[in-house]
């Protein structure tokens, strides 16, 4: 057990305990626990942190209305913890559910964007994944359209 990383722990819940919805923390205070309890789930393989990871990430999400200057980190960050959950569980829900959060999070990120790019790669990877598990010609022939555009976008010998 890693006793700084848990009393890190404590003191988010604490944060978020200290900052409810409504206050102009509770934000920052969801996406500080969710990050720290990332931390342990990196660390120490089997930790049952995930659902509540999610759970906080989802919340952070209704906090970041248009136009606000983390909503597609945020996007990004739900969708990479249900690939994960995903991985881990082989649950089409929440396959299904990273997929939208791609088609948004690529929105969020236009041509021109410095995360269009990896935005193109992320949604292309779970239609593959998708296409794997299901078949649906649909999500390969997408996944293919999106990695042409990924080539034409990649600079020459990158």
């Amino acid at each position: 057990m890693n006793w700084p990383l848990e009393q890190n722990i404590a003191l988010s819940r604490t944060l978020l305990a200290d900052a409810p919805f409504g206050h102009p923390d509770h934000y920052l205070a969801l996406v500080d626990l969710a990050d720290v309890l990332h931390q342990r789930s990196m660390r120490e393989e089997g930790a049952p942190d995930l659902d509540e990871i999610i759970t906080l990430r989802r919340a952070a999400l209704e906090h970041t209305p248009p136009g606000h200057p983390d909503r597609l980190e945020t996007h990004t960050r739900l969708a990479d913890c249900l690939g994960e959950r995903f991985w881990e569980k082989v649950n089409m829900d929440d396959l299904m559910e990273a997929i939208s959060l791609r088609r948004t999070a690529l929105q969020l990120a236009p041509p021109g964007h410095q995360e269009h790019v990896v935005s193109l790669v992320r949604l292309a990877t779970c239609l593959e994944q998708r296409f794997s598990n299901e078949g649906a010609m649909e999500d390969l022939t997408e996944a293919i359209a999106l990695r042409r555009a990924i080539l034409k976008l990649t600079p020459a010998g990158h």
